[in-house]
């Protein structure tokens, strides 16, 4: 109510949570940085967030399906 009533174009609804698409809020991949100083720990960390990444992207896609909004 508060964006809308002052004509935000833009609301950052926070991350995680099916119920927000409830109230019309679809999902969108955050991104984030990270440098780690130790090689070992920051590759082992770079492949975990290479499949992670791959599995977000299918899960956003799965709740994008399920949009409240019709396609123009």
């Amino acid at each position: 109510e508060y964006a809308i009533s002052r004509k935000l174009e833009t609301f950052e609804g926070g991350a995680q949570g099916e119920h927000k698409l409830f109230r019309g809020l679809l999902p969108v991949q955050a991104l984030s940085a990270h440098w780690l100083a130790h090689p070992k720990f920051a590759r082992a960390v770079e492949h975990f967030l290479e499949r992670e990444g791959a599995g977000i992207t299918h899960y956003v896609n799965e709740l994008v399906e399920h949009s409240p909004f019709k396609e123009a």
